[in-house]
């Protein structure tokens, strides 16, 4: 009897300790953990939703300040080409009607090289022209390239005038003086 004793008295034990390590599920403390989950998720979403919507405006403000200045840069760049086309017009025509020469033959070559010049760069206004105009298949980013191109020709078109009016002034002005003497 003593060893059914002990051993229901084991039993006994033995269920208590198992029934003491099982898990304890509390329902209320799960059902507001699954509504803060919840809740926690649903604002998670509408967190992503707001940023979702923030990086679109975004992208679009960027591709519209792309347009815009790329927009502004090609008419910066339009004006520059128009406004220096101007100019060597307008130094040619000055050059041309010069009465100041001191030597017919010296002037001569000379108007002949600025008419060159000019003649060089008229192409570079209808380019232009042709380039901003709406019909133009291209890219804004070929527009400007084409312009940025256009500018750096007139550049060197009016340099090239400046250049030979210096030297046409300090060799006029030299033989001015020899004609003094």
């Amino acid at each position: 009897m003593k060893k059914v004793f002990l051993i229901s008295l084991f039993v006994i034990f033995g269920l208590v300790q198992m029934s003491a390590q099982m898990a304890v599920t509390d329902p209320g403390q799960m059902a507001i953990n699954q509504a803060g989950w919840a809740s926690s998720l649903e604002k998670a979403a509408s967190q992503i939703e707001i940023l979702t919507k923030n990086k679109e405006i975004l992208t679009e403000s960027i591709n519209l300040y792309a347009k815009v200045s790329g927009f502004l840069k090609t008419s910066q760049l339009l004006f520059n080409v128009i406004d220096r086309q101007v100019k060597i017009v307008k130094l040619a025509a000055d050059e041309t009607t010069r009465r100041d020469y001191a030597n017919v033959k010296m002037y001569m070559r000379y108007t002949d090289r600025v008419k060159e010049i000019l003649e060089e760069s008229q192409g570079i206004f209808s380019l232009a022209q042709s380039i901003v105009t709406p019909s133009a298949k291209m890219t804004d980013g070929e527009r400007l390239q084409m312009l940025s191109e256009l500018n750096k020709q007139t550049k060197e078109f009016y340099s090239k005038l400046q250049l030979n009016k210096s030297r046409f002034e300090t060799y006029n002005n030299a033989m001015k003086k020899l004609k003094k003497r």
